[in-house]
């Protein structure tokens, strides 16, 4: 049964993946890697805002829902009030001028983005893998199509053709989720909503502990395109290095499936034996596979020398990747968010240290950015065995 869950969520993982990847290769081929990488840029911004979803944890969300069921009638309304608010705080973003080739479709796309973090949320608790891809399966087929008709469109500008398509994509796919699944869709949020929002203010305490792990995984994901942003005046140059970093993306987004089933305890306890077949199975082909949707992304530009090694290169994050996510997943279902603490500030010292230095000191470079990536992949990784090996020395000296 687990294995048909899977196979079903892979196949709509691999379509939201080779449709995501067919809208990054239209806007890099039609639009050119500067407008990429503008949109990665203002996507980093974005995300900036929708950290305020993490005030109610996610990874606390997801196990509470399974044991709770007035939290479960709880987080609905959190969800939307929050998405209200960081619509706001988006148009005074704009408004401000703090983003450049804005577009007002971002507006709609915080709320989607917003909305979107219950859905995740609720299908992950409830086991329903299935329902979880049904969205970026939807939105990224959507989307790809929309960037194709409206790139057409000589009188909309680039920035509302990448933003609208996006947008709209997000919505479709919302909708064509509740629409195959219902329960999802809490018809009675209305209901008694100021209660509610009391009832999860009850809880705060338990969230304290996530707080730092929600910002230091926030500022993991966006380090790259904002400080390339400060320091990397050439937009086209910026494009270089995110094709690479997409590529990675978009596989660990197929290992990530592993970690959406894994949020539900029975389920965890099934595939933790085989572990060791899943890693020496899924590692290589990913390696593989991001080195050859690196240089499909670059073909338009030209393919170098030196962009073959560093999409081989780039490659390399999948393996420590893969056993931090098994690593993870045991640390959150026990309750130990500290660990994941360590491991994102040690991720975050090896990803920003090497590249702040060499722009002090004006080497700055792409291999430097990209080398920085994957060590500090790898260093994250072997922070949950240093824990490992500390609890069982502390065992050794109590027995003794």
């Amino acid at each position: 049964m687990i294995g048909i869950a899977i196979g079903r969520s892979f196949g709509l993982n691999v379509a939201a993946a080779i449709a995501g990847i067919g809208a990054t290769l239209f806007i890099t081929w039609y639009f050119g890697l500067a407008e990429f990488a503008y949109f990665t840029i203002n996507s980093a911004k974005l995300s900036l805002i929708l950290l305020g979803a993490e005030l109610l944890p996610s990874s606390f969300t997801i196990f509470r829902l399974q044991e709770d069921p007035r939290f479960t009638s709880s987080v609905p309304v959190f969800y939307v009030a929050f998405a209200g608010f960081a619509t706001i705080v988006a148009a005074v973003l704009i408004s401000s001028g703090l983003v450049s080739h804005w577009s007002w479709f971002m507006l709609l796309f915080v709320f989607n983005s917003a909305l979107q973090r219950y859905f995740d949320t609720q299908a992950q608790a409830s086991g329903r893998v299935d329902a979880y891809f049904w969205i970026p399966a939807t939105t990224n087929i959507t989307r790809l199509g929309l960037l194709a008709s409206l790139s057409q469109l000589h009188f909309l500008a680039v920035e509302d053709v990448l933003w609208a398509s996006s947008a709209v994509g997000g919505i479709i796919g919302q909708a064509v989720m509740v629409s195959r699944f219902p329960e999802f869709f809490d018809r009675s949020i209305y209901r008694q909503p100021f209660a509610k929002i009391v009832y999860l203010w009850s809880l705060r305490r338990a969230y304290y502990e996530y707080y730092a792990n929600s910002v230091l995984k926030r500022f993991r994901d966006t380090f790259l395109p904002l400080f390339c942003d400060l320091a990397i005046p050439s937009k086209a140059e910026i494009g270089r290095l995110l094709v690479f970093t997409r590529a990675n993306e978009a596989v660990c987004g197929q290992v990530r499936i592993l970690e959406a089933f894994m949020v539900n305890r029975a389920i965890r306890e099934n595939l933790r034996r085989a572990r060791r077949l899943i890693f020496w199975t899924i590692a290589p082909l990913g390696h593989a596979a991001v080195a050859t949707v690196a240089l499909i992304l670059m073909y338009r530009h030209g393919i170098k020398l030196e962009d073959v090694t560093l999409a081989l290169l780039t490659g390399f994050f999948i393996y420590p990747y893969i056993l931090e996510l098994f690593w993870r997943n045991d640390a959150l279902a026990s309750f130990r968010p500290r660990r994941v603490t360590v491991s994102l500030v040690t991720f975050l010292l090896t990803l920003t240290l090497p590249p702040t230095l060499a722009w002090a000191t004006g080497t700055l470079s792409i291999p430097i950015l990209v080398g920085s990536y994957i060590l500090a992949q790898i260093f994250a990784a072997l922070t949950y065995r240093l824990f490992k090996l500390r609890r069982f020395a502390g065992q050794e000296s109590r027995t003794a």
